[in-house]
């Protein structure tokens, strides 16, 4: 992945897109390698595929999971519910990271 690092500082896109989807067969599923894959596609002028990479690495490095946390008792939840499962409280829950 530091050699197709190297070819996106020089600007040499194809040679590292060629990178980065080699790292991707072999490690499939990284966040990283996606959104470099993204820049690649943005420095190249393709702005819907740029788009699609970044979305990928967004999911697949969960920055849309966020955690919750009752603004009554404190308790977390990983994922919004309408009522705290610890305190019972409605509407209490709020992203934690917001």
């Amino acid at each position: 992945m530091a050699l197709g690092r190297v070819f996106l500082e020089l600007e040499m896109l194809d040679e590292a897109a060629d990178q980065f989807e080699k790292v991707e067969v072999r490690a499939p599923g990284s966040a990283v390698v996606h959104a470099l894959l993204g820049a690649v596609f943005e420095r190249r002028g393709e702005t819907r595929e740029a788009f699609e990479e970044y979305r990928r690495a967004l999911l697949l490095g969960h920055a849309f999971d966020w955690p919750f946390r009752c603004e009554a008792c404190g308790a977390a939840a990983p994922m919004w519910q309408d009522r705290c499962a610890q305190c019972r409280r409605w509407n209490s829950l709020r992203a934690a990271g917001a």
